[in-house]
């Protein structure tokens, strides 16, 4: 897709999807706070990959001619039962506060789906990570008869004296390259998974046992702001 394409317009409200998203994204996306019940968050700002996807479908939502909604679906080839697919990895879904509550994020998720069921063939699959206690983000996925595949566990590892170990490293590009069909190898078996980000701002760290990097992992630094944690330490 290489321009912009309305898929629904009116008197007040449009929604077009883009292969480059507004300016006025990042700034929208600042303002959205996450979670409606326990640990409620928005984005620092720092992490937002907007404008480095490779293959993404962003959506808009104006409301008389003012960005009040966004949703983006990140195009990969994943793995599935059919080998190699299209994957849209849905992120981002947003809308202003003064504009909850009033169908947009389900019109934004709707259209997303329905846009990609009218312009690629199948087999392809959607998918995306959802907190659990965002009651709101799960009914809307739940009402287009999404399925839960899985579960993402999230934990807490600190030390108060770390020491660097110097067997691990980022592993140089060239060196990645040739690390790579070991990765590949290690993870034959298992969907969902792509390669497509590996070595992203030259994040890759392995562990290196003489001259033989032996494991690795994809570590991004990611920035989140926290306004309600409950719990006596929250």
């Amino acid at each position: 897709m290489s321009d912009s394409t309305i898929l629904l317009q009116n008197d007040t409200l449009e929604l077009v999807v883009k292969p480059v998203a507004d300016v006025a994204v990042a700034d929208l996306l600042a303002t959205i706070v996450y979670g409606a019940h326990g640990i409620r968050y928005r984005h620092s700002g720092r992490e937002l990959k907007i404008g480095q996807f490779q293959n993404p479908l962003y959506f808009h939502l104006y409301v008389s001619g003012t960005l009040q909604g966004f949703y983006c679906l990140d195009r990969r080839t994943v793995t599935g039962p059919w080998g190699l697919i299209d994957g849209f990895y849905g992120r981002y879904l947003a809308v202003t506060e003064a504009f909850q509550g009033r169908g947009y994020g389900r019109l934004l998720k709707s259209e997303a789906v329905r846009y990609v069921e009218r312009q690629f063939t199948p087999p392809y699959l959607f998918y995306s990570y959802i907190e659990e206690k965002n009651v709101h983000s799960m009914r809307l996925s739940n009402e287009r008869g999404f399925a839960s595949y899985g579960q993402l566990k999230t934990f807490v590892f600190r030390r108060l004296r770390p020491r660097r170990n110097p067997r691990v490293a980022r592993i140089p590009p060239a060196e990645l390259t040739a690390f790579l069909p070991r990765l590949q190898a290690s993870y034959q078996t298992y969907a969902l998974k792509t390669d497509a980000r590996i070595g992203y701002q030259g994040n890759y760290f392995g562990l290196k046992e003489g001259n033989e990097w032996v494991a690795g992992v994809q570590a991004n630094p990611v920035s989140w702001q926290f306004l309600t944690m409950p719990g006596t330490s929250g």
